[in-house]
């Protein structure tokens, strides 16, 4: 009669268990990763529209895209609106450029001001500085006006 072959307990070492749970945690990365919007897709707004499908609104008016201000006292002040460099006290479309700020740009027509934020904040939205209001204790990074980055 056969004896019966005794089966002792496999223990992987520490590295070689560790290279498997990261083994497994990569196999299921791969897999999310898989399911992500592709990143050579060219953007959403030249990609022709489906049939009945309507068209992203255009925004209405300059859109304040960048600004450029330089770390100098004195310094260069630039921002580019719709695509458009201008200086500050520069004409835009028949206004003129009358502060570039650190997150906004007034220009002024005849009597008019319009302002262009950068960041529009939704409404109801919390801004850094009312958030350092609220909760006193915040680190200052949070707000760009106290680490001298605006003026």
């Amino acid at each position: 009669m056969p004896r019966a072959v005794k089966l002792r307990p496999v223990k992987l070492r520490p590295v070689m268990l560790h290279l498997n749970v990261l083994l497994a945690g990569l196999l299921l990365a791969a897999g999310a990763h898989a399911q992500s919007a592709d990143p050579t897709a060219p953007p959403p707004g030249l990609v022709p529209l489906a049939e009945g499908e309507a068209a992203p609104a255009a925004p209405v008016g300059p859109e304040l895209q960048q600004i450029l201000v330089s770390r100098e006292p004195g310094g260069r002040r630039l921002a580019v609106i719709s695509g458009e460099t201008v200086r500050q006290g520069a004409r835009y479309q028949g206004a003129i450029v009358e502060t570039i700020g650190a997150n906004e740009v007034v220009l002024r027509r005849g009597g008019r001001r319009e302002v262009l934020k950068l960041f529009a904040h939704p409404q109801g939205a919390v801004t850094p500085r009312a958030a350092a209001r609220i909760h006193p204790d915040a680190p200052a990074a949070a707000d760009p006006a106290r680490n001298g980055r605006a003026q």
